[in-house]
């Protein structure tokens, strides 16, 4: 079985004699240099940078305030409780007793 394997490589291997590498451009080498160095630093403005900062402060705060509310709301469990069985309009469900 190997023999096989090993017959078929060398076929694939040998089909690939007569073939000859990619010759690039004479120029490309020089195109890529110049569009590499010809091109300036892009400078972001500071408004850009103003807004990200705002937006970043603007998330920062509400997750705050909503570990705050979600700290404050733990605290109080028999606040809850109360409000929630004040809410009920069944108290059991076993509705034929």
């Amino acid at each position: 079985m190997s023999t096989e394997k090993d017959k078929w490589i060398n076929e694939v291997f040998s089909s690939l004699d007569g073939i000859q590498p990619a010759q690039p451009d004479e120029k490309l080498f020089s195109k890529i240099e110049n569009q590499l160095f010809n091109e300036g630093a892009k400078v972001i403005p500071l408004y850009w940078i103003r807004a990200a900062v705002a937006a970043a402060v603007l998330v920062l705060s509400v997750n705050i305030y909503g570990v705050y509310e979600y700290a404050q709301g733990l605290s109080s469990p028999t606040e809850q409780a109360s409000q929630q069985s004040s809410y009920e309009l069944i108290s059991s469900y076993n509705l034929y007793e």
